[in-house]
């Protein structure tokens, strides 16, 4: 009768689990507590530091949108200049 190994290695599975879930809950890995967590401080930012930031980020951004707006226009010409090569 077919799916005698579907069945054993559904058996198989279920018992290692049991076995994994066993072990687990001997060791209890899971439990513990932040209480002695320490949390780093950072220094605030002045206004001058936050300027400074944002007009490089907006630099930065404008230049990865002028790359993006060349690269997609070379590559919409070169696949237009395949199209039109291959028809003619």
């Amino acid at each position: 009768m077919g799916g005698e190994g579907f069945m054993m290695h559904a058996n198989k599975s279920l018992k290692e689990n049991r076995s994994l879930l066993a072990k687990r809950k001997d060791k209890q890995n899971l439990q513990g507590s932040y209480a002695k967590v320490k949390l780093a401080k950072f220094p605030k930012a002045t206004s001058e530091q936050l300027e400074k930031i944002r007009k490089r980020m907006q630099a930065e951004n404008r230049r990865n949108k002028i790359i993006l707006i060349i690269s997609f226009a070379l590559i919409s010409i070169v696949v237009t200049s395949f199209i039109f090569l291959y028809l003619n």
